[in-house]
């Protein structure tokens, strides 16, 4: 898919990741203590381990071009344990 992207794009500079669940929601949500663990695994790997792995499929061509941004966007919210424990998550692999 990325490499499609960057052949008909002529390259490929950007890339924002926006992580969420299908219908735009968390799939962990409630307090910690009553979260399902396979729900909160799945809930972070949409919104960390696909970020993380989308970002690895860019850079390579991002470095091809001599350039890239990699913008990702995620929020601490109450109530969703896995969003929470992506978003400072993220600054880890970000250099």
């Amino acid at each position: 898919m990325v490499a499609k992207a960057a052949q008909q794009l002529g390259g490929l500079h950007i890339l924002v990741n926006t992580g969420s669940a299908p219908g735009g929601s968390a799939i962990a949500t409630g307090p910690i203590e009553t979260v399902i663990d396979e729900d909160l695994l799945q809930d972070f790997n949409v919104k960390y381990v696909g970020a993380l792995r989308c970002s690895r499929a860019v850079i390579p061509f991002m470095k091809t071009a001599g350039w890239g941004r990699i913008i990702n966007i995620a929020a601490a919210t109450p109530g969703t344990p896995a969003i929470s424990a992506a978003a400072p998550a993220m600054p880890a692999w970000c250099t």
